[in-house]
């Protein structure tokens, strides 16, 4: 990777992503530094428009044409509940599952 990354996030995923992205690229490229702008969506979004941001981190596709996307991270996210939940039996825990989800 070549020269100083300009990064734009959103704040629901700056600190999230980049705690989990940046430890790699540092031991990849460790002269690299890397320029972070956290705003809003659409004005990042412009931005990128005015190639003012190399790349951006969003929690989903952009909403306008133009723009090339694709998935950065899949992780897992987990669910906690007092042992006593009906929920703590379970080995997985799918979203329609916490519809109600009550301590039983």
């Amino acid at each position: 990777m070549r020269g100083n990354p300009r990064i734009g996030v959103v704040q629901a995923v700056g600190a999230y992503a980049l705690s989990l992205a940046m430890p790699a690229m540092r031991r990849g490229w460790p002269e690299m530094r890397v320029h972070l702008c956290e705003d809003l969506r659409d004005r990042l979004l412009s931005q990128l428009g005015d190639r003012v941001h190399d790349v951006l981190l969003l929690p989903e596709p952009p909403p306008r044409l133009g723009f090339a996307f694709a998935p950065l991270l899949r992780e897992s996210l987990m669910v906690a509940v007092p042992h006593d939940h009906r929920l703590a039996r379970q080995a997985r825990v799918a979203p329609e599952d916490l519809r109600g989800a009550r301590p039983s």
